[in-house]
């Protein structure tokens, strides 16, 4: 027999959770069963759209403040980090700019990104556990030693600080920067990739990732891991489905008035934590429902949106959450509208409802905003 302790979430004195709401039917669930099918679609059509242009505003503000080539290789990194290490990845990218990595060999490149991220602290011989992690960091060191001086930070409270536990063994930070780095030596392939919309974007890109190749990482979790012997993919099908919807998408939103539709027609990911929290919050044991408005990536971007801006504010366990007597309004009042390069803003009703104060969207240049 194996001894179990119940141990309580938190105690009053320590106030709300830090951690994801309880996953039980919300109050909202009486609302959406009076919608029909359309005006549910409505809802997280826009839910979606004012997902969308944010993550399209960031880049662009990005852009604006350092280069939009720059601006596009930290995108490509933070969706490199998944959430745990987002920001470790944005500040190792903004700490190596692009522009000055291509000016580096491959070697160098791949050494410069993983002796500034801290990951080259001690020997090659200490480190290795096996002969090819051993080989791997002495080409490391090899070039690493040459441009230490000049990079690695020296100062403790500016070290970059990652997160390995509650990973995957596939998506160990050492692993992601592996992949960013064997796509920074490719980087003019997936620049062209992003500019140009007229690239049919999944089909291309679904290419484009699966000719990236690593010798030790397609083999290995860590830098000091054994090898497997099945290859593993550098990047998987989900996360080019999300380097897609939340960088490609809404960075070629302001230049191609095809890309919200062809976001629109996205199939959805797979399921995760906060997603399934959302349909049991918003559709309770429906679960007819539940698939059928979960089917395409701008449905699960949009419920995300909704359990940020509700679930997630509040802490009276739905009792004074706000959305359910406030979504009973929507009825389709806010329609989505196509978007493009030629692009107005109108109040996202969304956020409205969550915050009582108008936040933006976008609607074509020459329309008014739906009453």
């Amino acid at each position: 027999r194996v001894r179990q302790v119940r141990l309580p979430q938190y105690s009053g004195l320590q106030g709300p959770p830090d951690f994801l709401p309880e996953a039980f039917p919300g109050r909202c669930t009486t609302p959406l069963r009076r919608m029909n099918d359309e005006e549910v679609a409505s809802l997280l059509a826009a839910a979606a759209q004012f997902r969308f242009h944010r993550k399209s505003e960031r880049l662009r503000i990005m852009a604006r403040a350092t280069d939009p080539v720059q601006a596009l290789f930290q995108g490509m990194a933070e969706t490199f980090g998944f959430r745990q290490n987002r920001t470790s990845m944005a500040i190792l990218a903004q700490r190596n700019p692009i522009r000055l990595l291509l000016r580096e060999g491959e070697a160098r490149r791949e050494a410069h990104l993983f002796g500034s991220a801290g990951f080259l602290c001690g020997s090659p011989a200490a480190e290795s556990v096996s002969p090819e992690s051993g080989t791997y960091l002495r080409a490391l060191w090899e070039e690493w030693w040459k441009v230490r001086p000049d990079v690695e930070v020296r100062d403790p409270q500016r070290a970059v600080s990652w997160v390995s536990r509650e990973t995957r063994p596939h998506n160990h930070p050492q692993r992601r920067l592996g992949a960013l780095a064997s796509l920074a030596n490719r980087w003019p392939e997936a620049q062209a990739l992003c500019e140009d919309p007229r690239i049919a974007p999944e089909r291309e890109w679904h290419r484009y990732f699966a000719s990236l190749r690593h010798s030790y990482w397609e083999h290995h979790f860590t830098l000091n891991s054994a090898p497997v012997e099945k290859r593993m993919k550098l990047i998987g099908r989900e996360r080019q489905r999300d380097i897609l919807g939340n960088l490609v998408y809404p960075w070629q939103v302001a230049r191609s008035d095809s890309a919200w539709e062809s976001f629109l027609q996205m199939r959805g990911g797979g399921s995760n934590r906060p997603l399934r929290r959302a349909l049991l919050r918003l559709f309770g044991e429906d679960t007819a429902r539940a698939r059928e408005f979960s089917r395409l990536y701008h449905q699960q971007q949009g419920l995300l949106q909704i359990y940020r801006d509700f679930c997630l504010e509040d802490h009276s366990e739905c009792a004074e959450c706000p959305f359910p007597e406030q979504v009973m309004q929507w009825k389709g009042g806010g329609a989505v509208h196509p978007v493009g390069k030629n692009v107005t803003t109108f109040p996202s009703p969304v956020r409205s409802l969550a915050h009582g104060r108008h936040r933006t969207s976008r609607l074509p240049v020459g329309e008014s905003p739906p009453d």
